[in-house]
């Protein structure tokens, strides 16, 4: 089967489990920032200060990190995404997602992208079963990397630097090419597409730095809703996709090389649960 580079279609979460940097190689969490327990007189807390931040000598702090155990609703949006390769991109104007928060460092996500073409051909391009223009991927599973971590495809993020990572989530069936580890499916002009692989995108080093604290942080600090953000491009993260074609031409399936996405993704928690922040952990 020939191997050609094309414009492959890198659907992703368009919120981001963001962390927050600390030394070391954990991966960020979820969770909360509490009064730690006593044993007599003293707290048994492994830091001393109320965003657990610094970690206590004697773990006898006054606070504990408690990793997020429950599952929580995530909304995004995003503007613009292009998705090129070397015969075209895949333009989309915008992007709606719903997903969750699954305990401390996990979640899904599932995304539709309006106005998508397949560029410069012109071509709409369309799901199964959904309207002109309308991408939807399949439930994609979302997870934090942090320095000292590798992706799916070996690479690590840089010092300072943590990483979203997003990939299939179980096994889906395209009515084209069948069966499969699908990010999504769908059609440009009649033309079937499949994709399958994992990208990782940079979060924005200014929510990698901050502490999200429910109601003090967020997009133009309104409280509870902290917006974070994720960039996706060729210089940073993983692009590790391969997307499955029909050549019209010949009819036959053709595999393709390395496409990349380029786009800042946001997502939104609200209701936010109180207390709930990102910490390095």
């Amino acid at each position: 089967m020939r191997r050609i580079k094309v414009v492959g279609l890198c659907l992703v979460a368009v919120f981001a489990l963001a962390a927050v940097m600390a030394s070391g190689a954990q991966a960020g969490q979820w969770g909360t920032c509490g009064k730690a327990a006593k044993e007599g007189k003293k707290y048994t807390g492994n830091y001393t200060d109320k965003l657990c931040s610094t970690k206590s000598a004697t773990k006898e702090g006054k606070y504990e990190w408690v990793p997020n155990a429950a599952t929580i609703p995530l909304s995004g949006e995003s503007g613009p995404t292009h998705l090129k390769g070397e015969a075209g991109e895949i333009a989309c104007t915008h992007a709606t997602g719903t997903g969750t928060i699954e305990g401390a460092t996990k979640g899904t996500a599932t995304d539709t992208f309006f106005g998508c073409k397949l560029k410069p051909f012109e071509l709409a391009c369309k799901s199964y079963g959904a309207a002109e223009g309308e991408i939807v991927t399949y439930e994609l599973a979302t997870v934090m990397i942090d320095h000292g971590e590798k992706g799916l495809s070996g690479k690590e993020p840089a010092e300072g630097e943590v990483w979203q990572q997003n990939t299939n989530k179980g096994t889906h069936t395209d009515p084209v090419f069948g069966p499969g580890p699908w990010l999504a499916s769908f059609e440009c002009g009649g033309i079937p597409f499949a994709v399958t692989g994992s990208v990782s995108g940079v979060v924005e080093k200014a929510y990698v730095e901050a502490k999200l604290k429910a109601g003090k942080a967020g997009k133009k600090g309104k409280p509870g809703k902290p917006t974070l953000k994720i960039a996706f491009t060729e210089k940073g993260g993983e692009q590790d996709l391969l997307t499955t074609f029909v050549n019209p031409t010949k009819e036959d399936k053709v595999e393709t090389g390395p496409s990349i996405q380029e786009g800042t993704l946001e997502g939104i928690i609200s209701p936010l649960p109180k207390g709930l922040e990102l910490d390095s952990i």
